[in-house]
Protein backbone atom coordinates (compact mmCIF):
# COMPACT_ATOMS: atom_id res chain seq x y z
CA UNK A 1 0.00 0.00 0.00
CA UNK A 2 1.32 3.51 -0.91
CA UNK A 3 1.52 6.41 1.89
CA UNK A 4 -0.55 9.43 1.25
CA UNK A 5 1.41 11.74 -0.78
CA UNK A 6 3.78 9.35 -2.15
CA UNK A 7 3.43 8.93 -5.99
CA UNK A 8 5.20 6.10 -8.16
CA UNK A 9 6.41 7.16 -11.13
CA UNK A 10 8.52 4.53 -13.17
CA UNK A 11 8.32 2.46 -10.51
CA UNK A 12 9.88 4.47 -7.94
CA UNK A 13 8.48 6.64 -4.60
CA UNK A 14 8.37 10.24 -5.11
CA UNK A 15 6.74 12.23 -2.72
CA UNK A 16 4.43 15.31 -3.95
CA UNK A 17 4.95 19.13 -3.01
CA UNK A 18 2.39 18.67 -0.38
CA UNK A 19 3.61 16.10 1.26
CA UNK A 20 7.24 17.65 0.85
CA UNK A 21 5.72 21.02 2.69
CA UNK A 22 4.19 19.09 5.78
CA UNK A 23 7.88 17.29 6.29
CA UNK A 24 10.10 20.46 5.95
CA UNK A 25 7.91 22.26 8.90
CA UNK A 26 9.64 22.00 11.63
CA UNK A 27 7.95 20.11 14.82
CA UNK A 28 7.55 21.43 17.88
CA UNK A 29 7.48 19.41 21.28
CA UNK A 30 5.68 19.87 24.21
CA UNK A 31 9.05 21.00 25.81
CA UNK A 32 9.01 23.64 23.23
CA UNK A 33 5.26 24.94 23.83
CA UNK A 34 6.16 25.17 27.40
CA UNK A 35 9.02 27.54 26.99
CA UNK A 36 7.14 29.93 24.83
CA UNK A 37 5.41 32.75 26.45
CA UNK A 38 1.20 33.40 26.96
CA UNK A 39 1.13 35.79 24.37
CA UNK A 40 -2.76 36.61 24.65
CA UNK A 41 -2.69 36.48 28.00
CA UNK A 42 -5.15 39.26 29.23
CA UNK A 43 -6.04 40.18 26.05
CA UNK A 44 -9.83 40.43 25.04
CA UNK A 45 -10.60 37.81 21.92
CA UNK A 46 -10.74 39.78 18.77
CA UNK A 47 -13.93 39.86 17.44
CA UNK A 48 -15.72 37.55 15.15
CA UNK A 49 -16.68 38.59 12.20
CA UNK A 50 -20.66 37.50 11.94
CA UNK A 51 -21.07 38.37 8.11
CA UNK A 52 -20.37 35.74 6.39
CA UNK A 53 -23.22 37.30 3.29
CA UNK A 54 -20.61 38.85 1.20
CA UNK A 55 -22.52 42.60 1.59
CA UNK A 56 -20.65 45.84 2.50
CA UNK A 57 -20.58 46.90 6.14
CA UNK A 58 -23.39 49.72 4.90
CA UNK A 59 -25.25 47.32 3.72
CA UNK A 60 -25.38 44.56 5.71
CA UNK A 61 -26.08 47.03 8.60
CA UNK A 62 -28.83 48.51 6.88
CA UNK A 63 -30.34 45.19 5.80
CA UNK A 64 -30.06 44.36 9.83
CA UNK A 65 -31.60 47.38 11.07
CA UNK A 66 -28.33 48.76 13.00
CA UNK A 67 -26.91 52.30 12.99
CA UNK A 68 -24.05 52.65 9.88
CA UNK A 69 -20.74 53.97 10.80
CA UNK A 70 -19.22 57.09 9.14
CA UNK A 71 -16.04 55.83 7.89
CA UNK A 72 -13.85 56.83 4.78
CA UNK A 73 -16.58 54.49 2.60
CA UNK A 74 -19.69 56.13 3.75
CA UNK A 75 -18.48 59.81 4.20
CA UNK A 76 -21.43 60.91 2.28
CA UNK A 77 -23.51 60.41 5.95
CA UNK A 78 -21.14 63.10 7.59
CA UNK A 79 -23.53 66.06 5.40
CA UNK A 80 -26.27 68.05 7.15
CA UNK A 81 -29.36 65.57 5.25
CA UNK A 82 -27.99 62.41 5.80
CA UNK A 83 -27.40 63.44 9.98
CA UNK A 84 -31.18 64.43 9.74
CA UNK A 85 -32.34 60.80 7.76
CA UNK A 86 -29.79 58.78 10.15
CA UNK A 87 -31.80 60.58 13.70
CA UNK A 88 -35.28 60.08 11.92
CA UNK A 89 -34.48 56.29 11.88
CA UNK A 90 -32.44 55.47 15.07
CA UNK A 91 -33.28 58.35 17.57
CA UNK A 92 -31.16 59.54 20.46
CA UNK A 93 -28.87 56.49 20.71
CA UNK A 94 -27.20 57.57 17.37
CA UNK A 95 -25.50 60.38 19.58
CA UNK A 96 -26.67 62.74 16.91
CA UNK A 97 -27.95 66.12 18.61
CA UNK A 98 -31.54 66.92 17.89
CA UNK A 99 -31.02 70.15 16.75
CA UNK A 100 -30.08 69.42 13.60
CA UNK A 101 -33.55 68.43 12.77
CA UNK A 102 -34.00 72.28 12.86
CA UNK A 103 -33.35 74.40 9.73
CA UNK A 104 -30.49 76.55 9.00
CA UNK A 105 -30.22 80.23 8.20
CA UNK A 106 -30.30 79.43 4.36
CA UNK A 107 -33.14 76.94 4.63
CA UNK A 108 -34.87 79.51 7.06
CA UNK A 109 -34.39 82.47 4.69
CA UNK A 110 -35.41 80.38 1.94
CA UNK A 111 -39.09 79.20 3.33
CA UNK A 112 -39.79 82.54 4.19
CA UNK A 113 -39.03 83.57 0.67
CA UNK A 114 -41.23 80.46 -0.71
CA UNK A 115 -44.22 81.59 1.80
CA UNK A 116 -43.91 85.50 1.12
CA UNK A 117 -44.67 84.54 -2.54
CA UNK A 118 -46.80 81.77 -1.83
CA UNK A 119 -48.90 82.92 0.50
CA UNK A 120 -48.82 86.87 0.38
CA UNK A 121 -52.21 87.44 2.71
CA UNK A 122 -52.02 88.69 5.95
CA UNK A 123 -53.11 85.89 8.26
CA UNK A 124 -56.33 88.23 8.88
CA UNK A 125 -56.50 88.73 5.17
CA UNK A 126 -56.97 85.18 4.38
CA UNK A 127 -59.67 84.72 7.56
CA UNK A 128 -61.79 87.51 5.81
CA UNK A 129 -61.73 85.93 2.59
CA UNK A 130 -62.49 82.22 3.84
CA UNK A 131 -65.43 84.27 6.10
CA UNK A 132 -66.40 85.48 2.75
CA UNK A 133 -66.14 82.41 0.64
CA UNK A 134 -67.93 80.29 3.11
CA UNK A 135 -71.08 83.26 2.89
CA UNK A 136 -70.53 83.12 -0.85
CA UNK A 137 -71.28 79.33 -0.75
CA UNK A 138 -74.44 79.55 1.61
CA UNK A 139 -75.62 82.11 -0.51
CA UNK A 140 -75.54 79.63 -3.39
CA UNK A 141 -77.40 76.91 -1.83
CA UNK A 142 -80.24 78.95 -0.20
CA UNK A 143 -80.63 80.27 -3.71
CA UNK A 144 -80.65 76.92 -5.08
CA UNK A 145 -83.23 75.36 -2.28
CA UNK A 146 -85.13 78.42 -3.48
CA UNK A 147 -85.64 78.10 -7.05
CA UNK A 148 -86.17 74.30 -6.46
CA UNK A 149 -89.18 75.18 -3.91
CA UNK A 150 -90.40 77.47 -6.80
CA UNK A 151 -90.60 74.63 -9.24
CA UNK A 152 -91.71 72.29 -6.63
CA UNK A 153 -94.94 75.24 -6.52
CA UNK A 154 -95.56 74.58 -9.96
CA UNK A 155 -94.98 71.11 -10.45
CA UNK A 156 -98.48 70.53 -10.37
CA UNK A 157 -99.59 73.15 -12.48
CA UNK A 158 -96.81 71.93 -15.35
CA UNK A 159 -98.29 68.37 -14.63
CA UNK A 160 -101.48 69.53 -16.17
CA UNK A 161 -99.77 71.20 -18.46
CA UNK A 162 -98.51 68.32 -20.10
CA UNK A 163 -101.54 65.82 -19.45
CA UNK A 164 -103.87 68.73 -21.45
CA UNK A 165 -101.10 68.90 -24.25
CA UNK A 166 -100.81 65.09 -24.49
CA UNK A 167 -105.03 64.88 -24.45
CA UNK A 168 -105.12 67.82 -27.17
CA UNK A 169 -102.52 65.71 -29.62
CA UNK A 170 -104.57 62.31 -29.20
CA UNK A 171 -108.13 64.69 -30.17
CA UNK A 172 -105.99 66.07 -32.89
CA UNK A 173 -105.08 62.62 -34.31
CA UNK A 174 -108.30 61.01 -33.67
CA UNK A 175 -109.92 63.86 -35.56
CA UNK A 176 -107.19 63.52 -38.74
CA UNK A 177 -107.74 59.91 -38.50
CA UNK A 178 -111.53 60.08 -38.52
CA UNK A 179 -111.42 62.99 -41.11
CA UNK A 180 -109.40 60.38 -43.58
CA UNK A 181 -111.57 57.76 -43.14
CA UNK A 182 -114.39 60.16 -44.26
CA UNK A 183 -112.92 61.24 -47.03
CA UNK A 184 -112.16 57.58 -48.09
CA UNK A 185 -116.20 56.72 -47.54
CA UNK A 186 -116.53 60.35 -49.59
CA UNK A 187 -114.53 58.67 -52.44
CA UNK A 188 -115.83 55.15 -52.70
CA UNK A 189 -119.62 56.73 -52.63
CA UNK A 190 -117.97 59.34 -55.36
CA UNK A 191 -116.84 56.45 -57.70
CA UNK A 192 -119.69 53.94 -56.44
CA UNK A 193 -118.06 50.46 -56.23
CA UNK A 194 -115.48 49.31 -53.95
CA UNK A 195 -111.89 50.00 -55.04
CA UNK A 196 -108.54 49.26 -53.28
CA UNK A 197 -106.83 51.90 -51.82
CA UNK A 198 -103.75 51.49 -53.69
CA UNK A 199 -105.47 52.09 -56.70
CA UNK A 200 -104.41 54.99 -58.88
CA UNK A 201 -107.94 56.00 -59.51
CA UNK A 202 -108.48 56.09 -56.10
CA UNK A 203 -105.57 58.42 -54.66
CA UNK A 204 -106.02 60.68 -57.55
CA UNK A 205 -109.88 61.55 -56.51
CA UNK A 206 -108.41 61.12 -52.84
CA UNK A 207 -106.14 64.17 -53.13
CA UNK A 208 -108.89 66.01 -55.05
CA UNK A 209 -111.42 65.57 -52.05
CA UNK A 210 -108.17 66.54 -49.41
CA UNK A 211 -107.54 69.76 -51.40
CA UNK A 212 -111.51 70.54 -51.60
CA UNK A 213 -111.50 69.85 -47.59
CA UNK A 214 -108.74 72.30 -47.13
CA UNK A 215 -109.75 74.82 -49.46
CA UNK A 216 -113.33 74.75 -47.02
CA UNK A 217 -111.12 74.95 -44.26
CA UNK A 218 -109.43 78.37 -45.08
CA UNK A 219 -112.67 79.76 -46.34
CA UNK A 220 -114.54 78.68 -43.21
CA UNK A 221 -111.39 80.54 -41.00
CA UNK A 222 -111.23 83.67 -43.33
CA UNK A 223 -114.70 84.09 -42.80
CA UNK A 224 -114.50 83.81 -38.99
CA UNK A 225 -111.42 86.55 -38.88
CA UNK A 226 -113.53 88.80 -40.85
CA UNK A 227 -116.30 88.10 -38.15
CA UNK A 228 -114.24 88.87 -35.85
CA UNK A 229 -112.99 92.21 -36.91
CA UNK A 230 -116.00 93.34 -37.36
CA UNK A 231 -117.59 92.32 -33.71
CA UNK A 232 -114.22 94.51 -32.83
CA UNK A 233 -115.08 97.20 -35.09
CA UNK A 234 -118.42 97.37 -33.72
CA UNK A 235 -117.88 97.62 -30.41
CA UNK A 236 -115.26 100.24 -31.27
CA UNK A 237 -118.39 102.12 -32.66
CA UNK A 238 -120.89 101.90 -29.97
CA UNK A 239 -117.86 102.61 -27.27
CA UNK A 240 -117.45 106.14 -29.67
CA UNK A 241 -121.10 106.74 -29.68
CA UNK A 242 -121.40 105.81 -25.82
CA UNK A 243 -118.71 108.98 -25.49
CA UNK A 244 -120.11 111.34 -27.35
CA UNK A 245 -123.87 110.79 -26.47
CA UNK A 246 -122.99 112.65 -23.03
CA UNK A 247 -121.13 115.74 -24.58
CA UNK A 248 -124.10 116.37 -26.75
CA UNK A 249 -126.87 116.70 -23.68
CA UNK A 250 -124.38 118.86 -22.06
Amino acid sequence: MVPVGIVRAGGVPRLCGRALRLASRPVSTAADQDDQPAVTAGLPAPPVNTNVSGLRDWHYRKYHGKQPVVDEETAHMRSLRAQRRIWALYGTKTGISPAVGWPVKKEWEDKMEYESLAYPDTLQEMVQKHEAEKRAKEEAIKERMDAVDAKMENLEKWKREILEKKRKKERELQAAKEKHDRLIEEVKEYLGFKVDSKDPRFKEILEKKELEEKKRAKEAKKKEKQAKALAKLRQMTNEMMEKEMPAEKE
